[in-house]
């Protein structure tokens, strides 16, 4: 299925031989992998997207820190990496057929940085996204490297796994998951209002959540941020043919590793 490396569109860079970044980020990875971890940190683990706040400005935040990260465990700091830190770590999967939906929205047809964005890239089909997908040259690299390197950790007490579609079927389950975890009591009243804060519409309905504030990085024709917030959506954007193919290659990737998504509710 792969092919040789796909041309890069103008603000994505090549950290490595298996990650594409964000061009931005390229000068702040130096600072990522050397960065200090405190114990009592809790950090969001996710594949895609990119966070902006800058390494200089977490080193000097107060304990407890709150983080998160779409960098593979593999090219994070040695605090992580070799386990010399045990921080908190929830790692957040999603089925991948719904993970490209959405980033065909937001990096294909979401922000535009005049100047930065490519418009060839943002007029490009599913079909050279899912190309991308197949030849690891998604920002961030390899979405099953991703998932297994922290797959592999799930039984590690500092480590909690769960799955983005969980969290749509069952809100409250997964507060009080996670907020067992975190060893945190919290009371029915606490867990309903944490579901009610958390929910997609009252994200999508928050301004700085969509970065609606940036209005030079918006595109006129832009979807949001927070664009639908369901389990499924794909089936509104590949072909049969992209999905049977596409079925095959997770079978084989996860082959054998106990690692499964549910891609429709």
């Amino acid at each position: 299925m792969a092919e040789e490396k796909t041309k890069l569109p103008r603000h994505h860079g090549r950290y490595s031989e298996d990650m594409v970044v964000f061009k931005g980020m390229l000068a702040y990875m130096p600072q990522v992998r050397s960065m200090k971890v405190r114990d009592d940190d809790l950090i969001i683990a996710t594949w895609i997207k990119c966070e902006t706040i800058e390494v200089e400005d977490i080193e000097e935040m107060p304990s407890p820190r709150f983080l998160k990260t779409h960098i593979p465990l593999r090219y994070l700091c040695d605090d992580i990496k070799n386990r010399l830190k045990r921080p908190k770590i929830i790692y957040v999967s999603r089925n991948p057929k719904d993970a490209l939906t959405s980033l065909y929205h937001f990096d294909m047809k979401g922000f535009y940085v005049p100047g930065v964005t490519d418009d060839d890239y943002s007029a490009a089909p599913l079909s050279h996204l899912l190309q991308e997908f197949y030849n690891d040259d998604c920002v961030f690299g390899s979405y099953w490297k991703h998932n297994l390197e922290f797959w592999n950790r799930r039984n590690d007490e500092n480590v909690l796994f769960i799955f983005y579609e969980d969290m749509i079927k069952d809100h409250a389950g997964q507060v009080k998951k996670i907020a067992a975890f975190l060893d945190k009591k919290l009371t029915d009243e606490q867990i309903q209002q944490i579901v009610e804060k958390t929910s997609f519409l009252m994200m999508r309905s928050d301004t700085f959540s969509n970065y609606l504030h940036i209005k030079e990085i918006q595109s006129p024709t832009a979807t949001p941020f927070q664009r639908k917030g369901v389990v499924g959506d794909w089936k509104n954007h590949f072909t049969v043919a992209q999905s049977e193919e596409f079925d095959k290659v997770y079978q084989e990737k996860f082959a054998g590793t106990g690692l499964q998504h549910i891609f429709e509710i």
